[in-house]
């Protein structure tokens, strides 16, 4: 096999990978079980765990935009790490500030 493909190979799915932790969902408790409220010192510990980078759209967007950067690449053709890079940076600008955007409208409406 050529050192090429494989190597497009091992990069596609990567970006599937990537693609796949972008768009993955926090679990949620059933609707029956309660959380018991914590105590007013620990609060601000809680909403900190509670709080991901991976909860915010802007983040979201910005990795699907560097993995579709780098899917665009390959579909024209190239495989080197250059081309990725160039192709992946506006796509992950573009969709992150789109997220953003999304991020502070949701915070608004709080």
């Amino acid at each position: 096999m050529n050192l090429d493909i494989m190597q497009g190979i091992l990069l596609g799915g990567l970006a599937g990978l990537l693609l796949t932790l972008a768009l993955r969902k926090q679990p949620r408790p059933p609707k029956g079980e309660s959380d018991p409220k914590p105590d007013p010192l620990e609060r601000g510990a809680t909403q900190a765990k509670k709080q991901s980078l991976m909860n915010r759209w802007s983040v979201r967007l910005a990795l699907v935009g560097v993995v579709m950067g780098i899917l665009t690449t390959f579909g024209q053709g190239y495989t080197q790490i250059g081309f990725m890079i160039g192709f992946a940076i506006p796509f992950a600008l573009i969709l992150g500030a789109i997220g953003l955007v999304i991020d502070l409208m949701s915070r608004k409406k709080k």
